[in-house]
């Protein structure tokens, strides 16, 4: 029969000489929630604390004087930091206030030397561009639009992989379009992962404002490191938008007609087909509108304007020569009197149910040579 004997190593029985080497093998385990204790010689125990440590610790009494715990090793002098802490001043990467009291020479070195670098994110965008460019437009006026939708996924700069390597100059900071969307005048649905698409619509222009958008969508981005491996960010799905605005407007109309004579002979009538057989200005009527009749002395001046447009009250030419507009129809009158309101057909208004239109048809009260632009002000 074999016995299995198991000595009792208490301080009886065990003593180790001094300077030589005890050597344990197999699995030694300590049943002690406290850990293994030692004692210095003078009667104090110290407990060993051996969590939380990294590959090439050792062993070494700690800051507190009181425990041992694991420590980066000395090499060539250089060892645990037991000066002033926190830090008073930021010094490369190490920021005003850290506590480093303990903390390993290398570590400090490296926070200060090799900080961890953020890239830098640009977002994403997106570009309409339209064809043709122009933004105002005759009411009934149809137009064919081209729109060019141009998505950029942004990127991080510079581009950093999950161990902190930098692999490449920058990395797209979005993931691919999936979706084109267009609203406002026109609504499309295109999926599609390019990043640009392209469409075109004919558009009849309404009276007033109205756009057209481009909205994209775009998927979920990869994940963006920093320098030392960790995530920095990383896109959510979404979409971005942007539109261009057109405005639909009724024309001005302006015109003279000869008449020799004496002042106020055969002064023109308001009517449809003088307004129609003018000049016709493709411009908004709100405000001031500016016309150059080049006219003689043998010229009576008119223009029209919508009738929901302000009445005009003064022309203008210069500080010397200007005057007032209203009042009745005489020789002796302002050069131009109160409007007539003449009801105004058109085929191309008429395209979006806006025909005929009521203007209201300013004509001089007398013959007028005027060869310099002359405003005609609210």
């Amino acid at each position: 029969m074999n016995y299995f004997a198991r000595p009792n190593l208490d301080d009886n029985t065990f003593r180790q000489i001094s300077g030589s080497t005890l050597t344990l093998e197999g699995v030694n385990k300590i049943s002690e929630l406290s850990g293994l204790t030692l004692t210095d010689g003078n009667g104090d125990y110290r407990p060993i604390i051996a969590a939380g440590g990294n590959v090439g610790d050792v062993l070494t009494l700690a800051p507190d004087g009181k425990t041992i715990c694991l420590s980066q090793p000395v090499v060539d002098g250089i060892g645990v930091y037991s000066g002033a802490s926190p830090t008073t001043i930021t010094v490369g990467g190490l920021d005003e206030g850290t506590e480093i009291f303990g903390s390993g020479i290398t570590t400090i070195l490296e926070r200060i030397l090799v900080p961890t670098v953020n890239p830098t994110i640009v977002g994403e965008s997106i570009d309409f561009d339209v064809t043709p460019t122009t933004s105002l437009y005759e009411v009934g006026y149809e137009v064919n639009l081209t729109g060019l939708t141009t998505f950029d996924r942004g990127c991080a700069f510079p581009h950093y992989d999950d161990e902190g390597e930098c692999v490449g100059s920058s990395t797209p900071f979005t993931g691919l379009p999936f979706e084109y969307e267009y609203y406002g005048i026109d609504s499309a649905s295109i999926l599609s992962t390019d990043l640009t698409n392209t469409r075109c619509i004919t558009h009849c222009i309404l009276p007033g404002s109205q756009c057209w958008g481009s909205r994209v969508c775009y998927s979920q981005g990869d994940e963006i490191y920093d320098s030392s491996g960790s995530v920095f960010d990383q896109a959510s799905q979404g979409s971005i938008q942007t539109s261009k605005n057109f405005n639909g407007v009724f024309p001005y109309f302006w015109g003279v007609v000869t008449e020799p004579g004496a002042a106020g002979s055969n002064r023109p009538s308001a009517t449809a087909g003088l307004v129609t057989g003018g000049t016709k200005e493709v411009l908004g009527s709100v405000g001031t509108i500016t016309i150059n009749f080049g006219s003689s002395s043998d010229d009576y001046l008119w223009f029209a304007i919508p009738e929901d447009s302000p009445n005009r009250n003064e022309w203008f030419i210069s500080a010397l020569n200007n005057g007032d507009i209203g009042g009745s129809v005489s020789p002796g009158g302002n050069l131009f009197p109160d409007p007539v309101i003449v009801s105004v057909p058109s085929n191309v208004w008429d395209i979006v149910g806006e025909s005929p239109k009521n203007y209201k048809v300013y004509i001089s009260n007398y013959q007028s040579a005027a060869t310099q632009n002359m405003q005609l002000r609210t």
